[in-house]
């Protein structure tokens, strides 16, 4: 995968083109659209965010008016300088995950291979033994990789 930089008067003018030909219908897309003009300062794209906003394609509680205002009262500076922080390019996927308790080098197994038999599928045919890594772990037990949260405040998420 190669990866291009844009400047920021690149993507604001294909987040413009967005604005123009994406379909009126709310969805998933027009919050995105919304949240990545916020996060680059919507300067240029204010007048198409209230468009879409009068319009009710950007759902009320995903970005707020007053938020779209206020980051743009931020100014560019204060805007770019939180997208740098936020949105690093990973260059080491290990790196990254280390700070996850399951992802430690210290980790402890704490699994015992468990074999688990299934009866014959009348559409597949005998779909074989599948391989559990240990117990189940219910939600309000301790996590078994170690962290010592409960399941469900860990890896149960």
């Amino acid at each position: 995968m190669i990866c291009v930089k844009r400047s920021r008067e690149e993507v604001v003018a294909y987040f413009q083109h967005l604005f123009q030909t994406l379909e009126c219908t709310p969805s998933e897309v027009w919050e995105g659209l919304a949240l990545a003009c916020t996060n680059l300062w919507p300067d240029e794209l204010m007048d198409d965010l209230h468009s879409a906003w009068k319009d009710g394609l950007i759902a009320p509680g995903m970005i707020s008016w007053k938020k779209i205002k206020g980051r743009h009262a931020l100014g560019k500076d204060a805007c770019m300088g939180y997208m740098r922080e936020k949105y690093r390019l990973i260059t080491d996927v290990t790196k990254e995950m280390a700070w996850r308790a399951c992802f430690g080098k210290d980790r402890k197994v704490a699994y015992q291979e468990i074999a688990v038999g299934f009866p014959e599928s009348p559409l597949t045919g005998n779909i074989g033994t599948i391989t559990r890594a240990g117990p189940e772990v219910g939600r309000k037990d301790p996590c078994s990789c170690g962290s010592g949260k409960k399941f469900k405040k860990c890896c149960g998420r």
